[in-house]
C-alpha cells in the first residue's frame, strides 16, 4: 500500500510517473462553498514521545467536542496506543465513539513513509463526517478555543491553511525570477523507501528532474508539513489518480514539507484558495531542525497577531508553562470570529507575490 521505491526500481519508477504527470494531474472537480454555517473538524495528531503526553491532554481537553473527529497516530516503535488512550482518559470504558488512537509505523523526517502514514491516517478519517482536516503534532497548541476555530474554518469554507513557499517565483515579465533556497533542494539523489520494510537510502547515479520538470512548467513548494487542508483537497490526495504524483514525490528527499504545498500549485482548475493564517513558529537557528521552544518572550507577538495564526509550535513542559497560562486566560476571553479581520489569501513570500 502506497508509495513503494526499491533501490532496484525507484528510478524506474519515477520515470514512468514523471511521464504521467507531465501528461496533467487529475482536474479538479469539486464545488465548495466560500462560506458555511458550521463546519466539523477532523484532527489528526501524531505522537512519539511519553513524555510529552500531558501537553497532549491538554490540548485534547481545549479542542475537543463531540462534534469533531479526533485520530491519535502513535508511532509503534517508541509508544504503546494504549498509553495514549490512558493519557487522553479514553481508555476501556471511558472510550468516546470520536476519539480514536491508531498504531503508526515509525518513520524519520524528510521521507516519503512519513507522508504515507498521514494519507492512511486522512483515508482513516475520511469514514467520518468533516470539513477541516488539522495535522498536529505533539508539540503544538491552539491559539484560539474549538468553536473559534470552527466558525474561523466556516467563514473561510473554500480555504486551506498551510504556508508555501515556491522554489522559483516569477514576479512577472521582465521583473526576474528568485529562487527560494532549501536545503532539499540542492541536487540530492533520489530516496528507495516502503513504508517499514527497510529504512529509507539515497539511490545512487538518479538524480530527480526538477529543472526539467520546471521547465515544463510544474511548480515546486515546500513548507511546514503541519497544515489545515479541506475535505475536498484531502479526498483529491489519496485518490487513485494522484498516484503518479505521489509516485514522483515519494523519491524526492525533504517529501513530508513538500507534499501539499506542490500540491497545490499544480491542481489544474484549483478552485480553492490558500490562506495566510497558518503556525506560529520562531526559528532562531535556520539550520536546526526543530524551531524555537514557545516562551513567555513570544507572548506579546502572540497576543499581537492572534488571528494571523491557528495554532503555535512547539510548545513543552515546564519552558512554555508560563506561556500557556497567560494564552489559556486569553482564549477563554476569545470574541467570535470575524472574517473582516481575517488576513487576505495568498502565499507569504520573501516578496508580496500572490500566483
Amino acid at each position: 500500500k502506497g508509495v513503494c521505491a526499491t533501490p532496484q526500481n525507484a528510478s524506474s519508477m519515477l520515470q514512468k510517473a514523471v511521464a504521467k504527470v507531465l501528461q496533467g494531474l487529475p482536474r479538479w472537480t469539486a464545488e465548495t462553498p466560500r462560506t458555511q454555517a458550521t463546519v466539523r473538524i477532523a484532527y489528526l495528531v501524531q505522537v512519539a514521545v511519553e513524555a510529552k503526553l500531558p501537553m497532549v491532554r491538554r490540548v485534547f481537553d481545549r479542542l475537543y467536542s463531540e462534534e469533531d473527529t479526533f485520530l491519535y497516530l502513535s508511532d509503534a516503535r517508541l509508544l504503546d496506543p494504549g498509553r495514549v488512550e490512558q493519557a487522553l482518559g479514553v481508555a476501556g470504558a471511558d472510550s468516546r465513539e470520536n476519539v480514536h488512537v491508531r498504531a503508526a509505523s515509525h518513520t524519520g523526517f524528510y521521507t516519503w513513509p512519513r507522508v504515507q502514514v498521514v494519507l492512511d491516517g486522512v483515508e482513516e478519517l475520511l469514514q467520518q463526517p468533516w470539513d477541516f482536516l488539522v495535522h498536529l503534532s505533539e508539540s503544538d497548541y491552539p491559539l484560539h478555543r474549538a468553536d473559534w476555530l470552527r466558525a474561523n474554518f466556516a467563514r473561510q469554507r473554500d480555504r486551506n491553511f498551510m504556508r508555501v513557499i515556491p522554489h522559483r517565483t516569477a514576479f512577472g515579465e521582465g521583473l526576474g525570477v528568485t529562487w527560494h533556497h532549501w536545503p532539499m533542494w540542492c541536487g540530492h539523489p533520489i530516496v528507495a523507501s516502503c513504508g517499514s520494510a527497510f529504512a529509507p537510502d539515497f539511490v545512487s547515479g538518479t538524480r530527480f528532474p526538477r529543472e526539467a520538470l520546471e521547465g515544463a512548467g510544474m511548480q515546486f513548494a515546500h513548507g511546514p508539513e503541519w497544515v489545515a487542508v479541506t475535505r475536498e483537497l484531502a479526498e483529491y490526495a489519496i485518490a487513485p489518480g494522484l498516484e503518479p504524483f505521489r509516485q514522483m514525490i515519494g523519491v524526492h528527499i525533504g517529501a513530508d514539507e513538500m507534499f501539499w504545498q506542490t500540491l497545490v500549485l499544480n491542481i489544474p482548475h484549483f478552485t480553492q484558495k490558500i490562506a495566510r493564517q497558518r503556525w506560529f513558529i520562531e526559528w532562531s537557528n535556520p539550520k536546526q531542525h526543530s524551531p524555537d521552544t514557545i516562551t513567555d518572550a513570544h507572548v506579546p507577538t502572540l497576543l499581537r497577531s492572534r488571528g494571523e495564526f491557528l495554532f503555535t509550535r512547539k510548545v513543552e513542559s515546564p519552558a512554555s508553562d508560563a506561556a500557556l497560562a497567560i494564552l489559556d486566560d486569553t482564549l477563554a476571553n476569545d470574541g467570535p470570529a470575524s472574517l473582516d479581520d481575517l488576513p487576505q489569501s495568498g502565499w507569504e513570500l520573501r516578496r508580496s507575490c500572490v500566483p
